[in-house]
């Protein structure tokens, strides 16, 4: 009976060692293999290979170099020619045929402003190649013109820009234009050729055509021929040390305003012919005044001293004084 169980163990272990390992059911997609036929060349359309024979190269001695200086379009400066100034004429108004200048009392209107045109200014413009860091604003960073005639820079350290489309202030981050909107608010004219800003920290913008316009930051007053001015067009303007306000116009000589009178100055009254374009005062409270064809004439409160080609100047048309 031992036997009988030793030998069905022995049946049982082989059929359980033997049994089939059942595989998983997987499916795998063969690759496609295509085989490559390359595209042989007939020799027929294929040309010899042009073979030249190098010929003896030219061989030249190098010459001696030249050292140039870093900076050398700097120059000394050559000796300038010095003309001694001839004897001026002086005039003084009210004497010898002159007239004594005009006072108008002044009668500007005041208008109310229109909302002005904010705009956020893009950054500026630099190039790639840029060693001395210039950047540049224009009408893509949000500017109403690229042409700028002057700048000024007020008490607040805002920047203001006149150009032909008004006048622009910007404060860093936002652009705001000032200009014409209707007849009765805004600037007078848009063309700005000269601002100022005076102690009460008002501006004041001299137009091509529309006279002078002063902003108190909510009203503009206009002053025309109609309200004192000689001309409407104002080329310059400046503020004396005694606070008075000094407009030179392309027509109509120059007007010195107190706040409530202009006085007018002309060729009558002892002033150099032409336009005036320009306008300074020196240390010794002189002011200067450029003209566009009658040289530079000098004003010490009571005389006119002019400067032209018989005095020594090389041109009567003055665009600068310094």
């Amino acid at each position: 009976m031992s036997n009988q169980v030793i030998w069905l163990s022995i049946f049982i272990l082989f059929f359980s060692c033997n049994r089939t390992k059942v595989e998983p059911n997987t499916t795998a997609i063969k690759p496609k293999t295509v085989e490559a036929h390359g595209y042989v060349i007939p020799e027929d359309s294929i040309s010899e290979p042009l073979t030249i024979v190098a010929g003896k190269p030219i061989m030249v001695l190098v010459g001696k170099s030249q050292k140039i200086p870093v900076g050398n379009n700097v120059k000394p400066a050559g000796k300038p020619e010095i003309t001694l100034a001839g004897t001026p004429e002086i005039r003084t108004p009210g004497k010898d045929g002159l007239a004594v200048p005009k006072e108008i009392i002044s009668t500007g209107h005041s208008v109310l402003s229109g909302i002005p045109e904010v705009v956020l200014a893009k950054d500026a413009y630099s190039k790639d190649v840029n060693p001395f860091s210039f950047t540049a604003f224009g009408t893509i960073q949000g500017l109403k013109h690229n042409q700028i005639r002057c700048l000024l820079q007020d008490r607040n350290g805002n920047l203001w820009f006149s150009n032909d489309d008004g006048v622009t202030r910007y404060d860093g981050k936002y652009l705001t234009h000032f200009y014409q909107y209707t007849d009765i608010q805004g600037l007078s004219d848009n063309n700005v050729l000269c601002m100022l800003q005076d102690a009460n920290g008002w501006m004041w913008f001299g137009t091509s055509g529309g006279g002078i316009s002063k902003f108190d930051g909510n009203n503009f007053t206009h002053f025309t021929e109609k309200e004192g001015l000689t001309n409407n067009y104002v080329r310059c303007s400046l503020i004396d040390k005694q606070g008075s306000m000094w407009f030179g116009t392309r027509y109509g000589g120059l007007v010195r305003f107190n706040g409530n009178l202009f006085n007018h100055y002309t060729d009558n009254e002892g002033l150099a012919k032409g336009k005036v374009l320009n306008i300074m005062q020196d240390i010794q409270d002189n002011l200067w005044f450029g003209t566009s064809s009658g040289g530079v004439t000098k004003f010490d409160g009571n005389d006119f001293t002019s400067y032209s080609l018989k005095e020594g100047l090389l041109n009567e048309r003055i665009y600068s004084i310094f």
